[in-house]
């Protein structure tokens, strides 16, 4: 433009040779040309910062405004003189102290109930196989422990969804919670403990009327805490309650008391029959062997063949062979093994007319039940009463801790008795369940042994088969255990009833001599009977065996058959 207005001004004048010259190079001059990095020189430009002056940090200035609703609920101190206090976290959230406390006590809380959801999810499995397993017709007991199990469920699932959950109804959750517990707990310490209770004071009707009683009074107070209870979310997300918890004191004090009783009564019996093993196995034996069959003959005053003559069981036995094959009826042991009769080897009327095969038959009729009576029953007192002092020292803290605040909820310290109650009665029902099974195959084998016998004709029924299979087998079993048995000058052996037929096996077809015969030699009877050193000292009993000396010799032949004649003579 600047050249363009000169030109027009000097329209028509000559113009100079130097100007020609600017014109002409003007005109022939190149266009200028701009690379990219020409551009870039003019363009804006951010500098990249250095990467060891990175900044970490952002600093936030705040100015809100907080309103609490509900101080008391979470604060403890005067709200005249509160005074916040907030700890920030890494993401820069800010926490107060009654945040990190409620997180602190729902975590513990889900951490129990999760625990005890599995806790009892396998006590009802055990439970069931229980109920499988168990031999007793009365099956009370059992069906009671197993409904105090199947009530878990009800009680975790609410308590466990709630955390997950926000919509759910918080009272709904707590009322569910507490109250299933509470009953489940009745039905464990009222009902299964309650029965053995009322049983082992005889079935006193005072003591049930008293346990019944307190159970009622619980049921009813845990029914008004059901009413008025209300629940809450709390700041961590679960459900927690609100309301008063006069009502559920009143409740765990009234089972607090109701297992104290039970437990009196359970230590007054331990020490007024401490010495008494048929007292001390008493609950065992009512719960665990009533409604047992028997296995007995349809006739049991009928007489048994033995290859002779029918011989009525109180019919007198009028020669030592016929009181060998003499059986006397099978009674109840019950009655006779608390104190056996004592005979001595002498007395030679009781020999004859009791032998140790008669002994031996009536002491079977129980034996599979009987057997292991001082060594299993004879702590199942103690063992319950032991039970019974720990639940009530697990009420006591229960009770404590619903009364005094604490990381635990009132729900999860009812639910933590409840698991440790179940846990003991289980254990107490198992031993039960095993100690069933084990009698039970007992009573089958020798069920099955004796329909084997009692079902074969009586020409069968020879004396080959009861001396040698039944008796025999139990002498050997004796004998193996106790060596003095065979010895007839052992001081112990006046304490037991001795037979004829511990000896040799008699056999009406074998050829054989009697048991006490003459015939006997020497040489075999010194091999089985242990003599004193001298004739003269053969009054005393001694139970050391010694070798037979050679002036004994006589004695040991005159001495079975002066006995056994003065034995005829008698009889």
């Amino acid at each position: 433009m600047h050249f363009a207005s000169n030109d027009q001004k000097t329209l028509g004048a000559r113009p100079t040779p130097q100007a020609s010259r600017n014109t002409l190079l003007a005109a022939f001059a190149p266009s200028p040309t701009y690379s990219p990095t020409h551009l870039n020189r003019f363009q804006p430009r951010t500098t990249p910062s250095p990467t060891c002056c990175t900044p970490t940090q952002v600093i936030i200035d705040l100015s809100t405004t907080v309103v609490i609703q509900d101080f008391h609920r979470y604060y403890s101190s005067d709200i005249n003189s509160f005074s916040p206090t907030y700890f920030a976290t890494a993401d820069g959230s800010l926490i107060t102290p009654a945040l990190t406390d409620d997180l602190w006590n729902a975590n513990l809380d889900l951490l129990f109930t999760a625990a005890l959801a599995m806790l009892f999810l396998r006590n009802v499995a055990v439970v069931i196989d229980y109920l499988r397993r168990g031999r007793n017709r009365n099956k009370t007991i059992l069906y009671l422990l197993f409904i105090s199990q199947a009530l878990a469920p009800a009680s975790f699932v609410p308590s466990l969804l709630c955390f997950f959950n926000q919509y759910i109804n918080c009272t709904l959750v707590v009322t569910i919670s507490s109250t299933v517990g509470a009953v489940a707990l009745a039905i464990l310490l009222s009902g299964i403990i309650g029965i053995k209770t009322y049983r082992c004071m005889n079935d006193s009707k005072i003591i049930g009327g008293f346990i019944t009683l307190l159970a009622l009074a619980h049921l009813a107070f845990v029914i008004l805490d059901a009413i008025t209870m209300r629940g809450t979310r709390r700041i961590a997300g679960s459900c927690l309650r609100t309301t008063d918890l006069h009502y559920m004191r009143i409740a765990v004090a009234l089972l607090m008391g109701e297992c104290c009783l039970m437990m009196l009564c359970f230590v007054y019996t331990a020490i007024k029959y401490r010495k008494t093993p048929g007292a001390r196995g008493r609950i065992s034996l009512r719960m665990s062997m009533e409604d047992l069959l028997l296995d007995t003959p349809d006739d049991a005053d009928r007489g048994i063949t033995l290859d002779g003559p029918q011989l009525r069981m109180d019919e007198k036995a009028s020669t030592p062979e016929r009181a060998i094959n003499h059986v006397p009826p099978r009674s109840s042991t019950l009655r006779i093994s608390s104190e056996l009769p004592v005979v001595h080897p002498d007395d030679g009327r009781s020999h004859a007319r009791k032998s140790m095969a008669s002994s031996f038959s009536r002491l079977s009729r129980l034996l599979s039940n009987m057997a292991n009576l001082k060594k299993v029953m004879r702590d199942e007192l103690l063992y319950t009463c032991v039970i019974t002092i720990i639940i009530t020292l697990a009420l006591v803290f229960t009770f404590t801790g619903v009364n005094v605040k604490n990381g635990l909820s009132v729900t999860s310290w009812i639910s933590l008795t409840w698991g440790l109650v179940s846990i003991f009665v289980i254990h107490s029902s198992g031993r039960v369940v095993r100690r069933q099974e084990r009698d039970s195959l007992m009573r089958y084998a020798a069920a099955r042994a004796s329909r084997a016998v009692w079902s074969m004709p009586k020409s069968a029924r020879t004396n080959d088969f009861w001396v040698s299979t039944r008796t025999s087998n139990r002498r050997d079993t004796f004998l193996s255990k106790d060596t003095e048995l065979s010895n007839p000058f052992s001081e112990t052996r006046q304490d037991r009833r001795p037979s004829y037929q511990s000896g040799i096996t008699s056999s009406s077809g074998s050829g054989l001599p009697s048991p006490l015969s003459p015939e006997i030699a020497i040489e075999n009877l010194s091999e089985s009977v242990a003599l004193p050193p001298s004739a003269q000292d053969s009054r005393f009993h001694t139970p050391t065996p010694v070798a037979v000396q050679g002036e004994d010799v006589d004695t040991i032949q005159s001495f079975p058959s002066n006995w056994h004649t003065g034995r005829s003579a008698e009889t």
